[in-house]
């Protein structure tokens, strides 16, 4: 059953409800469906945003900088260590090839 919002025709209240009707004196005001899928962000100036972004930025960050970033880091690392054990256990998996997000998991 879709919840429904109902307003009052003299007041103005809004109610929302499982029922289909609330009588003669509420109308039902019509809401779009992916309205569930956003929230608002800034109600002064009435923006939105989807539900629940910042896991997925998370991981999207997350993922650029281990393909983009990783390269620059393992040449820093190296100017500054020079060959370390350390950067092999950081930046490179067991068969000497740079980290995939599969290493990761």
């Amino acid at each position: 059953m879709p919840l429904r919002y109902f307003r009052n025709k003299e007041t103005k209240e809004v109610k929302r409800t499982l029922k289909k009707s609330l009588g003669k004196d509420w109308e039902e005001v019509i809401k779009s469906p992916n309205g569930k899928f956003m929230v608002m962000a800034n109600p002064a100036t009435n923006t939105s945003k989807i539900k629940d972004l910042k896991p997925m930025l998370h991981a999207r960050a997350k993922n650029h900088s281990r393909d983009v970033d990783l390269d620059d880091n393992i040449q820093l690392n190296k100017s500054i260590m020079g060959e370390n054990e350390n950067i092999h256990k950081n930046f490179f998996n067991e068969t000497g090839k740079r980290k995939t997000k599969l290493d990761d998991l």
